[in-house]
């Protein structure tokens, strides 16, 4: 339907420029082959293509064209932020930077081509001398016709509803979200900032969703770059204003990466050639759990749930869920990226293959624990914790869990602990480390026990220990050594790590003895650093050394400094704080107070006090699987393998929620200057689309809606390009604005 309306959009504009729009439907060459017989065609214009499927259309036009006539296919760069052509590294044969950070240093001295403006003619008469008269012209298709089944109105639990399409959509779009709202400066939050327990990416206004419209080309990602850019001149810069510009940086990082790897990114091994220890699954029961939201993990489910709904949902979920599907389910990861081009209102192929090959694969080798062993996906955790701390998203999309309290919400198999005391709980689990959070869970007993297996004697070494008595005798599993050996550890070291571990305790130990396991050549290594473009992506000092050294040896980032801080967060290392006076530097305090508390460690006894609480609210449960009406198993399913339980989530969940708490009061003393002042003074926002004013109604305006500026110390206003001043204008601490 998006794809429908937005040719209907397009043909109502070029009716309105004397021209009408000829549809056709069957494969492109083969109406292009019907066209070259009804008319003398010199040129076709099109956009570059960059993936495989794409580029064989393309081929066939091109090949068409110059077998029938000798017409040319020209093609231009026209459908990401920078021209290829200003991107000399790109030219380099066989280069590609390996990193984001790589690729953004790179495009720094390059700058964004400007918009072609409006077609329109300046005094409105039509650009076209005689409206052009198609041959087998066809009417618009309806879904009906296609074969395809309308989805009915929008759902009300969906933020934007159903998307509209077309340009005229998209540019209604911009213009409410930058210029009417500011929501932009005030509630963006953005797709990959997951650090900083203040912003929300679970919130309504925290995305721009302006996705479908440039997925399809409704709009042009340098009309935004230019909107946001004359925003930061007129009104104000924002933290949130940049982070835009740097995700669609990141847009063409991604086209130009699938551009430089072709095939590679649909292939098992994706772009880097990585494979897990274990065999890839086809397991279909788990796949439709998985895309159903069935999983019984809420955090994966919800945006499932929402995705097979609206045919959206952000990019933390999408995220998630992709490593939930590889390292827990270890399912092949290409059937994920299949659903997800099938389902997706915003699909382009280059975003979702590539993004699927360099952010999600990786989780094959990253994890310890072969799949459905127990959750290692910990950020299912740790980030609902953070981002929905009242659950509010989770039960606004699994209604069924909203008899629930948030934590229970959060994590459902709780419940089965009902009648089980904290001690004894805490004493029949074991303990799981992800070295990427840093947090500890609790695993949540299994019904399942592995089978006994017979201790066989490792021969003692001859060597004394460190205190100068010869080292005792010890036996471990064979079974076991070989288990955690073949993650890369040496037998000694694995031998005892076992002395008084279970397999699962042994590795954790062991990881935060040698925490990184490289993203690159799967082995263990104590020198290395985490690429700051994909956090969860470490890779050793020798595989960096191959890409041309370590990204501390490179140019220092030039950025914001939340940017800095949240890279510098998700590599484990301590950002530096700012020293700012709250009340003067109201963002720079919030820096610090998210630095704080992404930093803070729980204390032992806040921990202890916090576990016990949980297990407290569940003592008065009847039975074991049931809280109130709630039944796990009956009205949500049972988690598809074993699942874990975040120490510290009602700590973590407490602080998101103070820290929100200060951004919203940070916002809403924002908008009530805005509305105090009457807004920003009078401009007519250009466009296609027409002008909108945003003025106060107490304040003037020329008649032809022409610019003011104010000059604040006089009080007056000024009217560009003329003499004339009109006296009425209040003083404003802006000096211009629209």
């Amino acid at each position: 339907r998006f794809l429908l309306e937005s040719v209907a959009d397009l043909a109502a504009t070029l009716r309105k420029q004397g021209s009408e729009l000829c549809v056709r439907r069957g494969g492109s060459a083969d109406v292009f082959s019907e066209l070259l017989h009804e008319f003398q065609v010199a040129k076709v214009f099109a956009f570059h293509e960059v993936c495989a499927e794409e580029l064989r259309i393309q081929a066939e036009v091109k090949r068409v064209l110059m077998q029938y006539r000798g017409a040319v296919l020209e093609l231009h760069w026209g459908f990401e932020l920078y021209h290829f052509e200003d991107l000399q590294f790109l030219k380099r044969r066989g280069y590609f930077p390996k990193t984001y950070s790589a690729f953004r240093r790179s495009v720094e001295e390059a700058s964004v081509r400007p918009c072609l403006g409006d077609v329109a003619n300046p005094k409105g008469r039509s650009t076209i001398a005689a409206t052009a008269s198609w041959m087998s012209a066809e009417a618009i298709p309806t879904l009906e016709e296609l074969g395809l089944q309308d989805p009915g109105p929008a759902d009300q639990r969906a933020e934007v509803g159903l998307w509209t399409g077309g340009e005229s959509a998209a540019l209604a779009r911009v213009e409410e979200y930058i210029w009417l709202t500011d929501s932009l400066a005030n509630h963006y939050v953005g797709a990959t900032m997951t650090t900083d327990p203040a912003k929300s990416c679970m919130r309504d206004k925290s995305f721009f969703k302006i996705s479908p419209w440039l997925a399809h080309g409704c709009i042009s990602p340098r009309h935004i770059y230019h909107e946001v850019k004359r925003y930061e001149k007129e009104r104000r810069s924002t933290k949130s204003t940049g982070w835009i510009l740097h995700e669609l940086v990141w847009r063409d990082f991604v086209r130009f990466g699938a551009r430089h790897y072709g095939s590679k990114i649909f292939k098992v091994g994706g772009i880097g050639d990585l494979h897990p220890r274990w065999e890839w699954s086809w397991d279909m029961e788990r796949f439709t759990a998985w895309k159903d939201g069935r999983t019984g993990i809420p955090f994966i489910d919800v945006f499932m749930r929402e995705l097979s709904i609206t045919g959206y949902c952000n990019h933390m979920g999408r995220e998630t869920s992709g490593w939930f599907l590889i390292a827990d389910l270890g399912l092949d990861w290409r059937m994920g990226a299949e659903w997800f081009e099938s389902i997706l209102i915003d699909f382009e192929p280059a975003a979702n293959w590539f993004n699927w090959a360099y952010r999600c694969l990786p989780a094959c080798v990253a994890k310890s624990l072969p799949p459905m062993s127990r959750l290692q996906t910990v950020e299912a955790l740790k980030w609902c914790a953070q981002h929905d701390p009242d659950a509010t998203y989770l039960k606004r999309w699994l209604p069924e869990l909203t008899p629930l309290p948030a934590t229970i919400a959060r994590e459902p198999w709780r419940v089965q602990l009902g009648n089980i005391g904290a001690e004894e709980a805490r004493g029949r689990s074991g303990g799981v480390l992800d070295g990427r959070m840093g947090e500890i869970a609790t695993a949540v007993p299994s019904a399942v026990t592995a089978p006994a297996v017979a201790k066989s004697p490792i021969a003692p070494p001859v060597q004394p220990g460190r205190d100068g008595a010869p080292k005792r005798q010890f036996t471990v599993s064979r079974r076991d050594l070989n288990e955690v050996m073949a993650l890369g550890f040496h037998e000694l070291d694995v031998a005892i790590a076992l002395k008084d571990r279970s397999v699962t305790d042994a590795i954790a130990h062991l990881m935060s003895q040698n925490p990184q396991l490289c993203g690159c050549c799967g082995l263990l290594n104590e020198d290395g650093a985490a690429d700051p473009s994909a956090w969860h992506n470490w890779y050793c000092f020798r595989c960096w050394q191959d890409w041309g050294g370590m990204p501390a040896d490179g140019k220092d980032d030039v950025e914001d400094a939340d940017l800095q801080a949240a890279l510098k967060l998700s590599m484990g290392e301590a950002p530096e704080v700012p020293s700012a006076d709250a009340e003067n530097d109201v963002e720079a305090a919030m820096l610090a107070e998210a630095i704080r508390l992404s930093t803070l460690e729980p204390s032992p006894e806040k921990c202890k006090e916090t576990v016990n609480t949980d297990f407290k609210a569940l003592a008065g449960f009847g039975d074991g699987s049931s809280f109130g009406g709630f039944v796990l198993g009956r009205d949500y399913p049972f988690p598809l393998l074993e699942p874990v339980s975040l120490r510290g989530s009602e700590t973590i969940a407490a602080e998101a929620r103070e820290a929100q708490k200060q951004r919203d009061t940070v916002i809403a003393k924002a908008e009530a200057r805005m509305s105090t002042s009457g807004g920003y003074q009078a401009r007519q926002h250009g466009g296609r689309g027409g002008g909108r004013y945003v003025q106060n109604p107490n304040k003037p305006r020329l008649e032809n809606g022409t610019e003011l500026v104010a000059e604040a110390q006089s009080g007056s206003a000024q009217v560009e390009g003329s003499g004339k001043r009109c006296s009425r204008w209040k003083k404003s601490s802006k000096t211009t604005g629209s």
